[in-house]
Formats: C-alpha cells, sequence, structure tokens
C-alpha cells in the first residue's frame, strides 16, 4: 500500500466515523412537532422537585399540592417572544382558578429577556440544571406541561397548539 493509498483510506474511515456520530446526535437532538410525545407522553408520574421564586423562597413541587402548569421559555428564541405575551395574560388566571403556572428555568432567563415586565418573574422557577433536564430533556420551547395535583402528566406541547388553546379557553378572563 502507498502512502497515498494509506492516507485515502484514512481519510474514508475517519469521514465514515463522522457521519456516524453526525447521524446520532442529530437523531438525539431531535425535537418531535407532536404534541403527544414532546415531553412526556400523557399518564406519566413526575417526580418530585423543587426551585426557587424570584424572592428567594424554596418551593417544593409535589403531588397533592395542586395542579400545574409548567411553562418552558428561553432566552434568544423568537416563538419564546410571541409566546410570552400569552404566558404572562394565562400565569395571571391561574392561581384563582386552582391552577399554579411556573415558568421553569436554569438560565436565569429575565421577563424583559421575553419583552415582558417585571411582574412577570413572579411566575419563575429557578431550578438546577439536572431538574431542568428531567423536566425538559429535550430543551424544548416555548412548551409546557400540564400537571394534576398528583404529579401525573396531562398534556405536553408547544404554546399555542390545541391544548394549550383549551387552558387558555378554561381560564377565560380575570375574575
Amino acid at each position: 500500500m502507498t502512502d497515498t493509498q494509506a492516507i485515502l483510506a484514512f481519510v474514508s474511515i475517519a469521514t465514515t466515523l463522522n457521519l456516524g456520530l453526525l447521524a446520532y446526535f442529530l437523531q438525539r437532538s431531535r425535537v418531535s412537532t407532536t404534541p403527544g410525545d414532546l415531553l412526556f407522553p400523557v399518564g406519566v408520574q413526575m417526580e418530585n422537585f423543587t426551585g426557587t421564586d424570584r424572592t428567594g423562597a424554596n418551593i417544593d413541587i409535589h403531588a397533592g399540592s395542586t395542579a400545574f402548569a409548567l411553562i418552558f421559555l428561553s432566552k434568544g428564541c423568537p416563538k419564546c417572544l410571541i409566546a410570552a405575551p400569552e404566558a404572562a395574560s394565562a400565569a395571571n388566571r391561574t392561581a384563582e382558578r386552582g391552577l399554579r403556572l411556573w415558568v421553569v428555568t436554569a438560565d436565569q432567563l429575565k421577563a424583559a429577556d421575553l419583552g415582558q415586565d417585571a411582574s412577570f418573574e413572579s411566575y419563575f422557577l429557578d431550578v438546577n440544571r439536572i431538574a431542568y433536564g428531567m423536566l425538559n430533556p429535550r430543551r424544548a420551547s416555548p412548551a409546557y406541561i400540564f400537571l394534576s395535583a398528583d404529579m401525573i402528566v396531562q398534556a405536553t406541547g408547544f404554546i399555542g397548539d390545541a391544548d394549550w388553546r383549551s387552558l387558555v379557553a378554561q381560564l377565560g378572563e380575570p375574575l
């Protein structure tokens, strides 16, 4: 085998391995656009977790406390800028209807990053990266999980889909 043939064989093997790794990582990072399998299947029991609200209080999210809507928004996400006003409006109407909405973040997201005033941050829950990864393993945004009071997934999807619109309709106007 000549030096040229050896180099070509090496380049061929390296290219094949790189394409294989690329395919693997693309498959792992795929975000589904089917709401039912976006984050978790309906009926899954979620684990308890804790976070800190913007006043510094520790918040324990656990079965038996209340129903939750967990919202995932992120910096630099154009769709999140569009979804944020609706999420803020929904958040203002949830407590009076027995639902607690949290905007879950692990990156110190600010309301201003979403074009909202600081009052929206009263709905922000800061969690560590491990908890965020457990709750939103695909890092989807603008996304949500609806949990029953016993921490059972009721729906997951993108803000603006049919389940989200149903929640907003049920919330109606502020009381």
